[in-house]
């Protein structure tokens, strides 16, 4: 997953929360201020060369090249925003 935090202002933090019933569908929720906070990500004011590696460029393969593994299935298509799947 690749998270673009560049639009956000320096300050901004978000938290990645659990808020799945355990055991699922009708356990109990998460204690919101211990297991149900999986991380927080703090944005700042300093801007980095960004190098990394784009799969939503067209063409990008991540796999599937001579002594990889088998190419990685898009689940997204990029242009459109619906299904990349070609088979599940």
């Amino acid at each position: 997953m690749i998270v673009d935090f560049s639009t956000l202002l320096a300050g901004t933090k978000l938290v990645l929360k659990n808020t799945a019933k355990t055991p699922f569908p009708a356990g109990a929720a998460p204690i919101a201020t211990t297991v149900g906070q999986i991380m927080e990500f703090r944005v700042t004011g300093n801007q980095v060369n960004d190098n990394s590696f784009n799969p939503a460029v067209a063409g990008a393969t991540l796999r599937g090249g001579a002594g990889q593994g088998p190419a990685i299935e898009r689940l997204v298509n990029p242009a459109t925003g619906g299904s990349g799947a070609t088979s599940l």
